[in-house]
């Protein structure tokens, strides 16, 4: 039962994004199949343990029979987000999880847990951090005046909350830095999943919460463009604009200050805008996707976004100096082998003359990539 919950909480993460409609996606019309499949596994898994057969079966039964209710109806999302996200907050409360994503079928067969990686060894303790004050933010003059009592425990809650529930494994993560002294900002880094066309780059945004929060939702501005140059995706533009319906920025659900979080909104721009097929993000273009001229356009897209990110998202960030300066050069180091082998396979796809400079930003890696 305990890894059936486990699972279930990478449900509940991707139900949330897609209930929460942030961004524009075509990528959530699979999400359904893929619970249903999860519960299918789920069931041949707790068939093996006689034990835990009973509340296993019925948990992961429930989950596919709600899961095809929910694709039919929108509107059931709510009711099913509400008991599973009950069923896992009662499971944690008994026996916490450093992260939701660490339970696997080679865990239940006896396996070894992914808590043994050096990597989150050694960014474990660092993801989410206070630093004494900002100097550099986008929106440093909000940073004055004083955080009302029921402001100020709103954001210590998330902030407390977010301590656990944010994504550290080889697939991806995302960091926090927030100042006390400075309430109402904050840092994220995301780095993003390693099947897309960002793969283990280290993309930094800044936040700011408003005086009347979580009446009204934060600002959210991406730093790693370029310095302004380039546009990463359809949804993070190269003034530093992010697009989510939960920030007011894209149509969609809007931000509701009962539910909506700030965790909320970095696992949207984690696992809805930085995808495997970004191109598609463009409202209209998915009508495109699996045509030969769609996938083209896609791939070509792709390409651009692999140079960027080698240059901007991995070479540039070896060089940063701001609160994440440890973070980015321990995941570079403790990933160098991932991420060298990635950028390699991501040149020879490349034309020239995006291959050769290409080519000069590997050099550029290995050497600024030491110890850290």
């Amino acid at each position: 039962y305990k890894f059936v919950l486990l699972w279930a909480g990478e449900i509940l993460y991707r139900l949330t994004l897609l209930r929460a409609g942030m961004a524009h996606t075509p990528h959530s019309a699979t999400l359904f199949a893929e619970i249903e499949s999860w519960a299918t596994k789920f069931n041949k898994i707790v068939d093996k343990k006689p034990a835990a057969r009973s509340r296993s079966f019925k948990m992961s039964a429930w989950l596919a029979d709600n899961s095809k209710t929910c694709a039919s109806s929108f509107d059931e999302l709510g009711s099913f987000l509400g008991v599973l996200g009950r069923e896992i907050a009662a499971y944690n409360a008994s026996a916490p999880a450093r992260s939701l994503s660490d339970a696997t079928p080679m865990d239940v067969d006896g396996g070894s847990s992914s808590s043994e990686d050096p990597y989150i060894a050694a960014l474990g303790p660092i993801q989410v951090d206070m630093v004494d004050k900002f100097t550099k933010h986008k929106h440093l003059s909000n940073a004055t005046g004083v955080v009302d009592k029921n402001r100020r425990k709103r954001l210590m809650s998330e902030y407390m909350s977010m301590q656990e529930s944010l994504p550290l494994d080889s697939h991806g993560a995302i960091f926090l830095r927030w100042s006390e002294s400075q309430m109402q900002l904050m840092k994220a880094l995301i780095v993003a999943p390693s099947d897309t066309p960002y793969g283990g780059g280290a993309f930094e945004f800044d936040i700011s919460i408003p005086p009347n929060y979580p009446a009204a939702p934060p600002k959210c501005e991406i730093i790693t463009t370029g310095g302004g140059s380039h546009r990463f995706n359809p949804n993070l533009y190269a003034e530093g604009k992010v697009c989510l319906s939960l920030l007011g920025t894209w149509s969609g659900e809007p931000w509701d200050p009962k539910t909506s979080t700030l965790h909320q909104v970095l696992m949207s721009i984690y696992g809805l805008i930085f995808v495997e097929q970004p191109y598609f993000n463009e409202p209209g273009y998915e009508g495109t996707m699996g045509t030969p001229q769609g996938d083209e356009k896609s791939k070509q897209y792709n390409n651009s976004q692999k140079a960027a990110t080698l240059k901007f998202a991995i070479v540039e960030q070896l060089d940063s100096n701001g609160p994440f300066q440890e973070v980015i050069r321990k995941h570079f180091w403790h990933r160098r082998a991932d991420v060298l082998a990635r950028i390699r396979g991501w040149t020879g796809e490349q034309g020239q003359p995006n291959k050769a400079a290409m080519e000069t930003n590997i050099t550029k890696f290995l050497s600024k990539c030491n110890p850290a």
